[in-house]
């Protein structure tokens, strides 16, 4: 029974597929900042983090300028 178990412990998890760099490679265009940095400074409020606050609301509206200029580009 012990050799049965021991066995199973060894060969019952084989994972097959073997990950490429391709597979977690992050893709810009695909986030939206602005919702990220918004959560985070309704989440900083939530919490009365002032520090966070601040430095989210300074990343959100570098954002917003950063996409207002690449419309008008």
């Amino acid at each position: 029974m012990a050799r049965l178990l021991l066995c199973f412990l060894l060969c019952g998890c084989v994972y097959t597929r073997d990950l490429q760099p391709s597979d977690t490679k992050f893709k810009e265009e695909d986030r939206d900042w602005l919702s990220v940095y918004d959560s985070e400074i309704r989440i900083a409020t939530e919490n009365e983090d002032t520090d966070a606050f601040h430095f989210f609301l300074q990343e959100y509206i570098a954002e917003r300028r950063r996409l207002k200029n690449l419309d008008k580009q």
